[in-house]
């Protein structure tokens, strides 16, 4: 029969093992997370560099003043998009390191929710083997007794 004990010790080990299971979950969900920011981020860098070679001012001839500054404009509104992508970028870069963190973190937790485990099944299993063996000592000092209490009843 089981005891409490046993039954307790069966239940923690499976809370650990869906706890390593949780942390490793979480683990491999900030991963992606923090490859789809850096992703995200180099689109956004790709994005602004193209943004300023194509707004690179020409010198033409003949242009009015307001087509002059029409042309600043544009150029200047370029260079603002692609600073601001650049900060995005800095940004998104700044979160894929924070979910990195956080990955190794959940995965430290996982690996320490594994040692949980492993002493919980090995005590577990020392716990077993000692009271297997007081069983069987109890049995032969059982068998011991009854043998020596027959020869009594002989004589």
């Amino acid at each position: 029969m089981n005891s409490p004990a046993e039954l307790r010790g069966r239940q923690l080990v499976k809370l650990k093992q869906a706890q390593r299971q949780l942390s490793l979950l979480s683990a491999q969900a900030q991963q992606q997370a923090a490859a789809a920011r850096r992703e995200e981020a180099e689109g956004l860098r790709a994005s602004a560099r193209r943004t300023l070679d194509c707004a690179v001012l020409q010198p033409e001839t003949g242009l009015s003043r307001s087509l002059l500054f029409d042309r600043l404009r544009v150029l200047a509104v370029a260079r603002a998009h692609a600073l601001e992508a650049g900060h995005a970028a800095g940004d998104l870069d700044a979160d894929a390191a924070q979910c990195e963190a956080e990955e190794a973190q959940q995965r430290q937790r996982a690996a320490l929710q594994f040692r949980k485990q492993k002493k919980l099944e090995h005590w577990h299993h020392r716990q077993r083997r000692e009271a297997s063996r007081r069983r069987e000592l109890r049995l032969y000092t059982q068998q011991l007794d009854e043998l020596t209490c027959r020869r009594r009843s002989l004589r």
